[in-house]
């Protein structure tokens, strides 16, 4: 169970990353 969420949470901010790199593009 927490070796899930962990993968979860760790796939969750590396999407976020994304799009904040993708913002800063538009920028």
């Amino acid at each position: 169970m927490i070796e899930v969420l962990n993968k979860t949470t760790f796939a969750f901010w590396i999407w976020i990353f994304f799009v904040f790199q993708n913002s800063e593009k538009v920028k």
